[in-house]
């Protein structure tokens, strides 16, 4: 009697520390890595929308570099920022972590067995708004997710979604990556910054109202961040500026 409860106790020992340390059990540990933000620009600066390759410089450095087999993830923040300043001829200068830490990762080619995700959800029409509608915006979106694709991430592209369209394309993110080692979200549009929080304007954002209707009328970067919850790394690259253009 002694020995079979022995064995049955063993059996359970086992059977809970492969759910715990399994690889894609990340809801029962619940550890999520934090979010790297990746800014196309400085604070308080702008961005472009069209520029050399047809769209955000930053864009095209992030594009190249899903395309640099040789580019390893710590050289990254470098990379982008060394490239997109010598596209906008220094007029833009991005903002990106200062460390990362992921060894073995290279963001153009999939580790073996190694499962990617990316959303790139973007707002290029302000024809609801007073603001100029981007075209750059919209390039931008379609040549990032192809460039995603050929770097093997599943990839979900979204463009002029609503105010709720876009929360709940975040929702349905933020459950899909969960199952995934690494996920990416690219987003751009009109951005602002105001009291320290970088903010994407949604299609229809009156100008007219300014600060006021910052809280209904559009998006915090950090929010869109939160919706990457890949076990492994969560990157995030807005292309939007980072001005407070509005007169209070």
């Amino acid at each position: 009697m002694k020995i079979k409860t022995s064995i049955y106790l063993v059996i359970f020992f086992l059977l809970n520390i492969s759910g715990l340390f399994g690889q894609n059990n990340t809801d029962q540990i619940n550890i999520v890595p934090e979010p790297l933000i990746f800014y196309a620009t400085q604070s308080g600066k702008l961005a472009l929308d069209s520029a050399s390759g047809g769209g955000n410089p930053f864009a095209t450095a992030l594009i190249q570099s899903l395309q640099d087999h040789s580019l390893p993830i710590i050289e990254l923040s470098d990379y982008l920022s060394s490239t997109t300043s010598t596209l906008s001829n220094g007029f833009q200068i991005p903002d990106c972590p200062s460390e990362i830490i992921l060894p073995n990762f290279k963001l153009s080619k999939a580790a073996p067995f190694e499962i990617r995700v990316a959303l790139v959800i973007v707002i290029s029409d302000y024809s609801e708004s007073e603001a100029p509608s981007l075209p750059g915006a919209r390039h931008d979106a379609e040549r990032i997710a192809q460039a995603l694709q050929q770097a093997g991430f599943e990839t979900v592209l979204v463009i002029n979604s609503t105010a709720e369209e876009f929360k709940d394309t975040l929702k349905e993110f933020s459950e899909y990556s969960r199952t995934a080692d690494v996920a990416l979200i690219y987003s751009t549009g009109h951005g602002v910054e105001s009291n320290g929080a970088v903010r994407l304007l949604f299609g229809n954002f009156p100008l007219k109202e300014g600060a006021s209707v910052l809280e209904t009328h559009a998006i915090r970067i950090d929010e869109i961040a939160q919706s990457s919850r890949a076990y492994m790394a969560n990157l995030i690259f807005f292309g939007g500026c980072r001005e407070y253009f509005f007169t209070d």
